[in-house]
């Protein structure tokens, strides 16, 4: 759990190291003054603004993980076992009949028998088992299709957040130069004014 975790850290640093370049380098001006000193109050907003990025880019990480480890455990402990799944298509022939051939007599063995073992092994009666292979077996192509859908769009989403979010970030170190040149520009004339 904590390798996934350093993991996961070690991905969003990456992420966030690969901000353009010019925005990190505005971010790190923020911290500073017109005149060249370090501003503690900006230094402390920036480095805010950064841990608010970098905890958005873990949570869509960690959701990201999340959701395909469980999608993949509840296949894997509910509907077919990963590893027969991979034999099967690792045999996989465009004619449906080699197809089944390759199955149940390839060189991996007789992966049809494997799976009704694993799911006389999961409690599942042979009368059950054989229904959930048989409908797997007829339904397989529009099972993948959806599937590949969902985790598409799942993963577009995902993409789409990511990008709005280092957009929204951006946009906003941008307005925080502004802001903070602006004020520099009035606190500087007011200092001329009084001087």
């Amino acid at each position: 759990m904590l390798a996934v975790l350093l993991l996961l850290l070690l991905i969003v640093g990456f992420v966030i190291a690969s901000l353009p370049m010019r925005i990190s380098r505005v971010a790190l001006q923020n911290c500073k003054r017109l005149d060249g000193t370090w501003s503690p109050k900006r230094t402390l907003k920036e480095s805010q603004k950064l841990a608010d990025l970098f905890g958005a880019v873990l949570l869509a990480l960690v959701c990201a993980v999340t959701i395909t480890g469980t999608a993949l455990f509840m296949v894997n402990s509910y509907i077919i076992p990963i590893p027969i799944a991979f034999n099967i298509f690792s045999v996989f022939d465009v004619d449906v009949v080699q197809w089944e051939a390759n199955i149940e007599e390839g060189d991996l063995g007789d992966v049809g028998a494997q799976y009704e073992q694993w799911s006389q092994e999961q409690g599942f009666s042979s009368e059950s088992a054989r229904f959930w292979q048989d409908f797997l077996w007829e339904y397989w192509p529009s099972l993948t299709l959806w599937a590949l859908v969902l985790a598409g769009l799942f993963y577009w989403f995902m993409g789409k957040f990511y990008v709005t979010t280092l957009v929204r970030y951006s946009e906003h170190v941008l307005k925080r130069q502004k802001a903070y040149q602006a004020w520099d520009m009035r606190k500087a004339l007011r200092l001329k004014h009084h001087a």
